[in-house]
């Protein structure tokens, strides 16, 4: 349980961390290049 718990923290600190930088592109691209190649052009 503590693993998953873990882990839901780990993914919603991940999608905050994402918010924050949506309004830098650069910053964004350069964030997500490694976990998630096809969302770079989205972001582009």
């Amino acid at each position: 349980m503590k693993r998953l718990l873990a882990a839901l923290v780990g993914t919603v600190a991940l999608a905050a961390s994402f918010g924050a930088n949506a309004a830098d592109k650069h910053v964004t691209v350069a964030y997500q290049t490694d976990a998630l190649p096809s969302s770079v052009a989205i972001s582009n």
